[in-house]
């Protein structure tokens, strides 16, 4: 059996193609209706329907611009929605039920912590994180898409901390740092510490 190596993402047709396949594994049944979808000022990269008939919007990018297409897949979806009913009529073998809410899925190469906090904002029920990591393999290159819970920490809480009481000393030193590392993730010596007191 030939060994997974990890590789650079296909180009982006190919990357398009190969996702529009492959998006069944992380939304059941999901099945292409359309490509390259002109909505009122951008393209929606893929649409399709779930198995339950809800019909599912999907953008595909890279990392750096993971946060605009969250935005654009906002848009889309309003755009979208008064449009299903019609398609229907004209289409009856679609399967799309318009009375149930759009999906959108987001397939990027990896997510930030803002990107995380928008799904988060509008909701995971209707906003998928989908990462892909390109592979090579004996027959050449393949596409592995992953539900993003396995691309790094959740995100921590964003509430400020409470105020100290009457009497109370501020501790100068947070517990851990805005990324979640502590002191001893990052193995400072008392000398580099004390630099950044």
């Amino acid at each position: 059996m030939s060994e997974l190596r990890p590789s650079e993402a296909p180009p982006r047709p190919q990357l398009l193609n190969a996702v529009a396949g492959g998006l069944h594994q992380q939304v059941a049944g999901f099945r292409r209706l359309a490509e390259g979808l002109l909505a009122e000022e951008s393209r929606i990269d893929l649409v399709g329907v779930d198995e339950d008939g809800a019909a599912v919007i999907v953008s595909v990018g890279e990392a750096d611009d993971a946060l605009m297409r969250v935005g654009r897949l906002l848009a889309q979806r309003r755009w979208l929605e008064p449009r299903l009913a019609d398609w229907l009529k004209l289409a009856p073998s679609l399967g799309v039920r318009p009375e149930l809410p759009i999906r959108a899925v987001l397939v990027c190469s990896g997510f930030g912590g803002e990107v995380r906090a928008a799904t988060a904002a509008v909701g995971a029920e209707w906003l998928q994180l989908v990462r892909y990591r390109g592979l090579q393999n004996g027959a050449g290159p393949d596409l592995l898409l992953e539900a993003d819970d396995a691309d790094g920490p959740a995100l921590a809480s964003s509430a400020p901390p409470p105020p100290a009481g009457e009497g109370e000393a501020l501790d100068a030193r947070p517990a851990s740092f805005r990324t979640g590392l502590s002191d001893a993730d990052l193995d400072l010596t008392s000398a580099e510490r004390a630099e950044f007191d």
